[in-house]
């Protein structure tokens, strides 16, 4: 089955939630949860991202943002696939392939009178 359409809009406002494969932790150290805000901070520097709220937990996120140019993929190919490169690079053994934490989107699109939801897949 395909996946539904992305609805992509400057100005659109999402509701981002990201958990890791099969529910593993995703911020294991404060470093990595401060990791993350900075990599969420560069969004805003370079896309012009503005964040309304965000809530992270061990093994998922969510952020509240709006996208004044309407590239909500570009923005989120950059937080989930830096933010991977990053969680994986930082003073983590890795003990094998296995241990690679990708991230899966969901991503809600709040618009006015309704909301619309689809599932982007940004790793394999």
């Amino acid at each position: 089955m395909a996946r539904p359409l992305r609805i992509e809009y400057p100005g659109a406002v999402y509701h981002v939630m990201n958990r890791g494969s099969s529910r593993q932790k995703v911020f294991v150290e404060r470093r990595d949860y401060e990791a993350f805000l900075h990599t969420i901070g560069e969004l805003h520097h370079r896309w012009r991202v503005e964040i309304f709220a965000y809530c992270l937990m061990g093994n998922h996120y969510h952020v509240c943002l709006r996208t004044p140019e309407g590239n909500l993929a570009r923005v989120m190919r950059h937080l989930d696939g830096l933010y991977t490169q990053r969680f994986n690079r930082v003073g983590i053994s890795l003990n094998s392939a296995s241990d690679f934490v990708p991230l899966r989107p969901r991503i809600s699109v709040i618009a006015a009178g309704g909301r619309s939801e689809a599932t982007l897949e940004f790793f394999s």
